[in-house]
């Protein structure tokens, strides 16, 4: 399983064997929200759960450690 969300070009590169996608990603902040364009169907759980996990860990749980 692969996941990698790259905040800075706006891009996420998905694949767990059985799919495999690139789409654009957005962070909006002042809404609270990351919004996912460009894929071609809808995500399931597993999707769903390894994004905000990786979301998570490099975004926020990695600015904690360094504080």
């Amino acid at each position: 399983m692969y996941v990698k969300v790259n905040k800075s070009n706006g891009l996420i590169q998905y694949d767990n064997d059985i799919n495999s996608w690139e789409a654009d990603i957005i962070f909006l902040p002042d809404d609270k929200e990351v919004v996912i364009l460009g894929t071609s169907h809808r995500l399931d759980d597993e999707e769903r759960s390894n994004i905000i996990t990786e979301i998570l860990n490099k975004y926020f749980f990695r600015k904690l450690s360094k504080s």
